[in-house]
């Protein structure tokens, strides 16, 4: 039975590693099968560790039902509430569209997006938005700013005192450090996005990212408009000027 298990999951694994494959209609159909096909799942039988296949039976059976339009109770800012305006939020769907571009997600797209909804609400109790919300006025509350003030003293002024510019690498260090950086990141991979993509679509996404982030210009590009949120955030008088620069 475990050799018939593992032959399994390696047969699947080939499958979804192929881009055709994983836009084939009859593939989507087979992994997310309609409510009356879905295998009760055994409470005695439950193993501790995550499972992607025992959470998807765990999930309602109306959840990967093939309907293409969604109705405004049945969406995933259905329970938002009078915040979002009436409108749609537009927090939750470009973090789907960047893990749909990273992870090369075209074909399962809309499973996996369904899947981490399910996820996130199972896991919090709550939305996808409602949890994005929550996560950024943590990162931004004023113990993380205190905490974030003190990690900026501390790097550039140690012991109250400038810290000493930094030696200069040579090229083979700073090749080794890039290697390195990248095989952490490879190892640290959670298991949970490794069980959702696949092993292999994780790796290539992580290595993706980090190749993107090794151009210099883009960086700097970046850290602009990092910066450029970030004053304009602490100085909203500054926006007005900023629309005014942009306009001219």
């Amino acid at each position: 039975m475990e050799k018939s298990k593992n032959q399994l999951n390696n047969f699947l694994q080939k499958l979804l590693s192929d881009e055709r494959l994983c836009q084939s209609e009859a593939l989507y159909a087979f992994l997310s099968p309609s409510p009356e096909h879905l295998k009760v799942i055994d409470v005695q039988g439950k193993k501790s560790s995550f499972s992607l296949s025992s959470f998807l039976e765990r999930l309602p059976g109306d959840l990967f039902s093939h309907q293409e339009e969604e109705t405004e109770e049945d969406s995933d800012l259905s329970d938002y509430g009078e915040e979002v305006d009436g409108k749609r939020d537009s927090l939750a769907e470009p973090c789907f569209m960047l893990i749909g571009e990273i992870f090369e997600l075209r074909g399962m797209f809309k499973w996996v997006r369904k899947t981490l909804i399910a996820l996130v609400q199972v896991t919090f109790g709550r939305t996808i938005n409602k949890q994005i919300r929550d996560t950024v006025h943590w990162m931004f509350s004023e113990p993380m700013l205190v905490y974030y003030i003190g990690i900026f003293r501390d790097a550039f002024w140690p012991n109250g005192k400038l810290a000493p510019p930094p030696r200069a690498k040579s090229e083979e260090q700073k090749e080794e450090t890039k290697q390195r950086a990248q095989q952490k990141l490879l190892e640290n991979i959670p298991d949970t996005l490794q069980s959702l993509v696949g092993q292999q679509n994780a790796r290539h996404g992580v290595v993706k990212v980090f190749n993107a982030l090794q151009e210099r210009r883009a960086n700097k590009h970046l850290l602009y408009v990092l910066l450029e949120l970030l004053l304009t955030e602490l100085c909203p008088e500054l926006r007005a000027h900023l629309e005014q620069l942009n306009a001219t």
